[in-house]
């Protein structure tokens, strides 16, 4: 249906054509619109006969619609009607089905014919409507599917016609930019066929030398203009001339030269009495090379000069050069057409229209060839030639190029890589046409010129290295430019060109490796981040050149942190190969580094050069010739004087030859070769150098052709006379008056030069050289001139850097790489203009996107420090440092209460903060000095009350939690008055501000809340524990070297930190450190976490140095903070670290004793936690047992501190740190730790030793005295004891004696001591404290007047909740007080009774087991003894009771004679002489029944004991001491006889048992003498009762049991020992609790004789009567 309906469509336009022809036809009779009017009605005829349009020939229904079309003087309407014609046959697709060389014929005419249209001109309108229709039937004949068939020729014609009406200035400006909009349309087209197109060296050189030739002969020299007027239409046509065709014009004459017709008819135009000509444009070549047009024109512009580039042909024009060798079938072609031009070039009709003959477009076997590359190729190049810069070219032909060209790139940049004739185009004249564009001007082109640099460079860098390496170079020169023809815009379109650059996937990391990592490139990645962060610092404001440079610096940076992410993320990391890639760029670079400077010394001194590449092994030593030409002909960079002068050195001679030789001068004429030659190196102007290079240039290049010389001196010669002619013709010196040198004059100078001198020539042998030579050579020298580079700038320097960059780019290889290789090295140079650049604009700009891209420009370089693959500490530190000035949290001299609302008014700040948490959250590990800035935020915001509640309390052992900050206290007012209280009100705060204020304050302080909780500080803590060990040690030192005092305490009112505000900042540190060791409790121990030594100097930094300040609250947390890291830290099992605990804990002992005092109850509490969580399960030492409980017996029982200590305490391993010593101020009440002499010993840490504290450490054992022997009481200085801290320690011990039995050999010793420090602080209850604190101070005060002062001075009761309101109050709480000491005081007494009593178990088979003793069982028995002198009742009699049962245990039947005999002397004896002591009235009764029971004790163990007593030497003094204490307690003055007769039963007793035993050796010798002697001055008479009692007659049996008998009778004299009288004395003691207080009848059970050592002494032995039970009154019977 389709192809019936086209029949009927030719039809309608058959008719219409013909109805308005004959219209015409009727007013103008002409002959050949006759015949066009005839061949229209023939054609209907043939389609009225036809079904179907296909069984037409389509030239049958073409060709009479294109003679109309051809015709001359066809007026615009009928023209117009018949392209529309063609127009519809095209747009319906008439030709698709028929066959392929049909189509491809029938396509050709239509392309002949459009392209070749004549008519007559109406007005403009009609005109510009009959070129509107030419232009869309040649796009659409060319981009429809039959347009595929157009040969090569066809297809130029298009694109030239197309581009002339583009570039016609007389057309309308609509017209013109809709064939622009066409162009872009077939151009479009045209290359997307690209990749279907093969490429054939061979054929694509016949094909467009073919088509340069056909192109030459169908553009014929244009005929005179002939004006035809209107009544003149019917004359003859003038005749043309038939002459050749003239030269082509350049493309700057493009729509400015003259239209002709082939058959050289001009036509008229009505309206302006000028010919409208519309003849075919020819593309082509010149034989200069330039491009060509023959056009339409209706006037002659004034010629403009052509630039035809001679110094560098293109790729095309040396493929296709006349010097170029052609082959047999070229050859014969072109003969073919010389033959048949003449016949081919037009011919006459029969009714004489002229036309030009068809050029054929088959091949040899008949077949249309359609267009391929040859016609992309030419069509390329012409676009090339339209943006040349230096050809003088319109702004229409730049913008008409670069548009196109831009529509080639974006169309099939990725495909011409793969054709090396397109390529050759772009590789040259494309990348040089566009980089020298870049110095233009107008910003309209050099933003076209930087589009199209992108896309070429884009698609195409893997070829054109040198050439982006030549661009980004220019663009870098834009930038940098001060001059004022370089405006902001084009800064600005210069920067977003590179930032599209850098915003390619890896382009960053290819500009790296391909030209900072190679030798003969430059640093461009170096050089342009240089320039970007130079930009990116505006000097009056931002703008858009400064924010594009941060741009380009932050893309770069994105792609880094895109590899670092990928690699995160899992994707494969550095394979072996990598790293050792990496490595090998690293050591390029270092190479690169020395050849630069090697090239920068060789361009001074070449010796020099040579020698610094020679040290640094870039040169062999010696120099190797080929490396050193290498050296000297890859180098663009060295100076071509200095290359002169080290060639021309005679010692260089052999350099010199190898450089020559590197030439490759074989089939090159002279003057080439010389060209080549000299631009090498600056020929010198000396003549005998001259001379020495000139002669080893023609040697070589003799050697290398031979011809046309005899002899190398002939091209000797010859080269010398082309440099005289060079610069004679080319000198400018003379001016006019200079003559030239002529060829005649040339040919003179070299006559008879070409003989060889061992030659004989004979006269027929010319030695002249051929005259056609030497003319070509002279025709060569003056058309150029043989340049010297290094004398010349401008466009002659510039073409000649460019040959030289396509002569490099030969051997350049563009590598791609592997991404991520080298992010390292890259972000190594980057991140410093970047940090910088991202700080100024953060701090400069208002605007929201500017801060939220700085932001964000900031964590990525974060994270990319972070990265595994760069891992710089400095430079995270160096973001974390930034962001945190930023933040304004860093300002010391701002008070507390303005931070918090300058903080949360500021956003930039707020958003900084929360970067820093947040980078320090998520790379923490990384993180080095940053820490300290961090810890500095966080104290500024602790000064502020911007912390979360758990960061404002800490732990305390007595109240949980305790607030870390407090107001500060209000100064003392030092003057009033009326002036003075209205100055504070006017300078006062709440005075000046506004309810509204206090409003937008309140809110600001909110806001800060807010973002202080977004930042979750306090993860920082608990996230510390996943911390690397560097980063964690960093993290503590921050905290401990924060706002010290030395550097930061405001002098004299000046700036800085007051005192107050140095101790909140130092008391939250403080809080950190403890938190963040409790946190890594685990890790202590780990390799390289030795840190403690760190925390201990700083702790002895806070406690013995800054303690001497007036800073009790920073020392009381310090104190808890350490308690706090001993009791979890000393659970661990590693010595090492129990060691460095125990270590530090020494320095409580260093505090002042009013500050430890004060802290007495945290200290002793934490103990206790210490003991339950520790305990021996971890404490193993002696020493530091030692310690432990001496800190409990200072906190507890408050005996004064160990002065020694503050001296010798080690203020780090290493080194021990001294402390002054101030006077002594004796009002004070106290005697402070410098006050002590040097050397004195001071700290009682076990039985009879001071625990002195060496200068490692270390615990000395120094005898030190224990005041005396004899006496219970200890010689300690007692302060007042907190109440609290005296029952928390008492816990303590019996948390370890009685709970969990944690008694072990190292800890018994000081566990006694301390036990025995305790009972001695209870003595006597709260009174018993009172009185030593009073005696304490009177023995260290002086003078009566303050011994006076301190009896006034009231000594401060415990603190309670209330206050007493009534005496009646006072009264219970002091009786309350009281029975909670005689607590106290029995379990004391409980806890020795059990530790008397485990010690054997513990250490027996140990090395301690042989001074339980004089360590243990001694110092226990003297402490119960010392409180059996208690001044209460109850606590005494219990203390006789523990007393007594401690002393009959059997594991003191271990003890040796002297051991007992010891017991008697430091125990009882003691105890003895304290119970002698005065009493109050009230307390005598009590008192007198203590010292029955004493007495009675003494008289007990000293019989118990006799046996091993009496193998001693010093028995009988001790025998006496006895007798000498029951003498005393005889001689007291009691109301009562109870203690007298008591002791004088006693005394009887043991005379009895001692005489039974024998000792007193039948009452001789002289114990006897001096016991009767002792006895008869108190007690007269008694000892001569024991003789006559004695002397009585006895009855002789084996000894055996005492049994009890009758009554005796009652006699004058007292019985030796009489049970009945001692138990009628025990009744009358009042009811007291315990043991009797005489000897029961089985006092003596167990008793043997003592073996005497006397040999006259009777051996007896003894035992104890058997007493029953029912005889009242037991005796024994002697």
């Amino acid at each position: 249906m389709a192809r019936a309906r086209h029949i009927h469509v030719m039809l309608s336009e058959v008719n219409i054509i013909s109805a308005a022809m004959k219209r015409v036809h009727r007013w103008n009779q002409q002959e050949d619109r006759n015949q066009l009017l005839e061949k229209i009605l023939t054609l209907k005829q043939i389609l009225s006969t036809a079904d179907d349009l296909d069984q037409i020939d389509a030239k049958t229904f073409l060709l009479p619609f294109l003679d109309i079309i051809r015709a001359e003087e066809t007026s615009a309407v009928i023209t117009k009607l018949a392209l529309a014609t063609i127009d519809k046959v095209i747009s319906l697709k008439m030709l698709e089905t028929r066959t392929k060389e049909e189509i491809a014929a029938a396509v050709d005419i239509i392309s002949d014919a459009v392209t070749h249209t004549r008519f007559v001109g109406s007005d403009p309108a009609s005109d510009e409507g009959v070129l509107m229709s030419i232009i869309h039937i040649l796009k659409d004949l060319l981009v429809s599917t039959p347009g595929n068939l157009l040969t090569n020729e066809s297809v130029c014609e298009i694109a030239g016609s197309l581009f002339r009406m583009c570039l016609e200035p007389r057309l309308s400006e609509l017209l013109r930019k809709i064939c622009d909009t066409f162009l872009v349309e077939v151009i479009q087209h045209i290359f997307t066929r690209l990749p279907e197109f093969t490429e054939s060296q061979r054929d694509i050189k016949r094909t467009v030398k073919k088509l340069h030739r056909l192109i030459k002969r169908k553009a014929p020299r244009p005929p005179s203009p002939t004006l035809i007027a209107p009544e003149t239409l019917d004359a003859p046509p003038v005749a043309e001339s038939a002459e050749p065709a003239p030269e082509s014009l350049s493309p700057a004459n493009a729509g400015a030269t003259e239209m002709t017709s082939p058959d050289g008819a001009c036509l008229s135009k009505a309206d302006d009495e000028s010919p409208v000509d519309l003849t075919k444009p020819i593309i082509g070549l010149t034989d200069g090379g330039s491009a060509a047009f023959v056009g339409p024109s209706l006037e002659t512009p004034p010629a403009v000069p052509v630039w035809s580039p001679a110094e560098a042909m293109t790729a095309s024009d040396l493929e296709t050069s006349e010097d170029e060798e052609e082959t047999p079938e070229v050859v014969a072609e072109k003969e073919n057409a010389d033959k048949v031009t003449a016949e081919r070039r037009e011919f006459i009709n029969d009714k004489g229209v002229k036309f030009r003959a068809a050029i054929p477009k088959n091949d040899e076997n008949g077949a249309y060839i359609p267009y391929g590359l040859p016609a992309l190729q030419e069509v390329l190049r012409f676009m090339t030639t339209l943006i040349h810069p230096y050809d003088k070219n319109p702004e229409n032909n730049l913008n008409l190029g670069l548009q196109l060209l831009g529509t080639v790139m974006e169309t099939a940049a990725r495909a011409l890589p793969k054709y090396a004739t397109l390529m050759s185009l772009i590789e040259n004249d494309l990348c040089r046409n566009l980089i020298f564009l870049l110095q233009n001007e107008r910003l309209s082109i050099f933003t076209l010129a930087l589009q199209l640099a992108f896309y070429v460079f884009e698609a195409m860098r893997g070829h054109l290295k040198l050439q982006l390496e030549m661009f980004l170079t220019t663009l870098m020169n834009v930038v940098s430019s001060e001059a004022p023809k370089v405006t902001l815009e084009h800064k600005e379109a210069a920067l977003d060109m590179v930032l599209r650059f850098w915003r390619l996937p890896d382009f960053v990391s290819e500009l790296y490796l391909n030209y900072d990592c190679d030798m003969y490139c430059s640093n461009l990645f170096e050089d342009l981040t240089k320039l970007l962060s130079k930009n990116a610092f505006p000097v009056n404001g931002l703008n858009t050149v400064h924010l594009y440079a941060l741009d380009c610096l932050l893309t770069a940076i994105d792609s880094i942190e895109k590899n670092c992410q990928k690699l995160a993320q899992g994707a494969e990391p550095y394979r072996k190969e990598d790293i050792f890639s990496r490595a090998e760029y690293q050591q390029i670079r270092l190479r690169k580094r020395h050849w630069t400077i090697g090239t920068e010394q060789f361009n001074i001194k070449p010796a020099k050069g040579l020698e610094y590449l020679q040290k640094n092994l870039l040169l062999k030593d010696p120099l190797e010739i080929t490396e050193v030409v290498t050296f000297l002909r890859e180098n663009h960079r060295l100076d071509k004087a200095m290359i002169a002068d080290l060639l021309g050195n005679r010692k260089n001679t052999q350099i010199l030859i190898g450089y020559v030789k590197s030439f490759k001068f074989s089939g090159k004429r002279i003057d080439e070769a010389l060209r080549e030659y000299l631009e090498a190196f600056r020929l010198p102007g000396e003549s005998p150098l001259v001379a020495h290079f000139m002669e080893h240039f023609a040697s070589n290049w003799h050697v290398s052709n031979k011809t046309p010389f005899r002899h190398q001196d002939c091209a000797f010669t010859l080269a010398y006379a082309i440099l005289m002619l060079n610069t004679d013709l080319h000198t400018k010196k003379g001016g006019k008056l200079h003559k030239q040198m002529t060829i005649d004059e040339f040919k003179k100078m070299v006559k008879g030069i070409n003989y060889d001198k061992a030659v004989t020539y004979g006269p027929e042998v010319s030695l002249d050289l051929d005259p056609q030579f030497l003319e070509t050579l002279y025709e060569a020298i003056s058309k150029e001139e043989i340049i010297m580079p290094a004398e010349h700038i401008g466009l002659v320097k510039e073409m000649y850097d460019w040959k030289v960059l396509l002569r490099r780019s030969l051997n350049q290889r563009y590598d791609f790489g592997k991404p991520g290789i080298l992010d390292a090295d890259i972000f190594a140079q980057l991140w410093g203009p970047t940090v910088a650049a991202l700080s100024y604009a953060f701090d400069k700009t208002v605007d929201d996107y500017v801060i939220r891209k700085s932001i964000i420009g900031f964590k990525k370089c974060a994270v990319i420090a972070a990265s595994s693959r760069v891992m710089s500490s400095e430079v995270f530190d160096n973001i974390i440092i930034t962001l945190c000035k930023f933040s304004t949290l860093q300002n010391s001299y701002e008070s507390s209460s303005t931070v918090a609302v300058i903080f949360g008014q500021n956003m930039k700040a707020q958003l900084a903060t929360k970067t820093v948490f947040s980078l320090a959250h998520r790379h923490g590990d990384i993180l080095r000095e940053g820490w300290k800035n961090i810890v500095e935020c966080i104290v500024q915001l602790f000064r502020a009350r911007l912390l979360p509640e758990d960061f404002t309390q800490g732990e305390d052992f007595v109240k949980g939690l305790v607030p870390l900050l407090y107001d500060e206290p209000a100064p003392l007012r030092q003057e009033s008055g009326l002036f003075s209280a209205l100055v504070s009100y006017i300078t006062s705060d709440s005075g000046s501000k506004s309810s509204t204020t206090l409003h937008e304050e309140n809110e600001y302080r909110k806001m800060a809340r807010a973002c202080v909780d977004e930042c979750e500080i306090i993860d920082l803590v608990k996230d510390s524990k996943f911390l690397q060990i560097q980063s964690l040690k960093e993290f503590l030192g921050a905290l401990m070297s924060s706002n010290r005092s030395s550097n930061q305490r405001q002098p004299d009112g000046g700036g800085g930190l007051t005192l107050f505000a140095e101790e909140q900042s130092a008391t939250i540190c403080l809080e950190l450190l403890v938190r963040v060791l409790i946190e890594n409790r685990d890790r202590l121990g780990e390799q390289g976490m030795k840190f403690w030594p760190v925390v201990h100097e700083y702790l002895y930094t806070i406690l013995l140095q800054e303690g001497k300040n007036e800073l009790p609250f920073r020392i009381e947390r310090a104190v808890v903070g350490l308690l706090r890291l001993a009791v979890r830290f000393l659970r661990r099992h590693d010595t090492e670290v129990q060691q460095d605990i125990m270590r530090s804990l020494r320095l409580l002992l260093g505090l002042r004793s009013q500050f430890f005092f004060r802290l007495a109850r945290q200290i002793a509490f934490a103990l206790y936690q210490l003991f339950q969580a520790n305990a021996s399960s971890s404490i193993k030492s002696r020493e530091d047992w030692k310690l432990l409980f001496t800190l409990l017996e200072c906190s507890g029982a408050g005996i004064r501190l160990p002065a020694a200590v503050a001296k010798d305490l080690p203020r780090s391993e290493s080194q021990p740190i001294g402390v002054n010593h101030p006077d002594v101020d004796p009002d004070r009440g106290y005697t402070s730790d410098g006050e002590i002499p040097e050397g004195q010993a001071v700290s009682p840490a076990g039985s009879g030793t001071w625990l002195m504290v060496g200068k490692e450490g270390e615990v000395v054992e120094t005898a030190g005295n224990n005041g005396d022997a004899y006496a219970l009481s200890f010689a300690y200085e007692f302060y007042h004891h907190d109440m609290d801290a005296f029952f928390s320690a008492i816990d303590s011990l019996h948390f370890l004696i009685r709970e969990t039995g944690q008694i072990t050999p190292e800890n018994i010793p000081s566990m006694v001591h301390c036990l025995c420090v305790f009972a001695e602080a209870s003595m006597n209850g709260s009174n018993g404290v009172i009185q030593r604190v009073q005696a304490a101070a009177l023995k260290r005060s002086d003078g009566k007047a303050a011994q006076q002062r301190l009896l006034e001075r009231k000594v401060p009761h415990q603190k309670t909740n209330s206050t007493p309101s009534s005496p009646s109050e006072e009264e219970n709480q002091q009786q309350l007080m009281n029975a909670k000491y005689q607590q106290r005081s029995n379990q004391i007494l409980d806890l020795m009774l059990i530790l008397h009593g485990r010690t054997l178990s513990l250490c027996r088979g140990t090395k301690f087991e042989a001074t339980l003793w004089s360590d243990v069982w001694c110092h226990l028995l003297r402490g119960i003894a010392r409180i059996c002198c208690d001044n209460r009742k109850g606590v005494r009699m219990d203390g006789l009771n523990y007393l007594h049962r401690a002393l009959l245990i059997e594991d003191l039947k271990t003890l040796s004679p002297s051991e007992w005999e010891d017991c008697l002397h430091k125990v009882l004896f003691p105890l003895l002489s304290s119970l002698r002591q005065s009493v109050p009235a009230p307390d005598r009764a009590a008192m007198e029944e203590t010292r029955v029971r004493v007495s009675s004790l003494l008289c007990k163990v000293f019989l118990q004991h006799l046996t091993p007593l009496l193998s001693l030497n010093t028995f009988g003094n001790t025998w006496m001491t006895v007798l000498d204490h029951l003498e005393q307690y005889l001689k007291l003055d009691t109301k009562s006889d109870l203690l007298r007769e008591a002791v004088l039963e006693s005394i009887k007793n043991m005379l009895l048992v001692m005489s039974t035993a024998g000792v007193f050796q039948d009452y001789q010798g002289s114990l006897w003498e001096k016991t009767r002697a002792k006895m008869d001055s108190f007690v007269p008479g008694l000892t001569q009762q024991l003789i006559e009692a004695s002397q009585a007659p006895r009855v002789e049996r084996p000894v055996q049991p005492i049994r009890p008998a009758s009554p005796p009778e009652i006699n004058a004299t007292p019985s030796p020992i009489s049970f009945d009288v001692l138990q009628a004395a025990s009744a009358v003691s009042q009811n007291s609790p315990g043991l009797p207080l005489l000897l029961d009848p089985g006092i003596l059970q167990g008793f043997q004789m003592p073996t005497l050592s006397s040999p006259v002494a009777t051996r007896r032995e003894i035992t104890a009567p058997e007493v029953l039970p029912t005889d009242p009154s037991p005796s024994v019977q002697s």
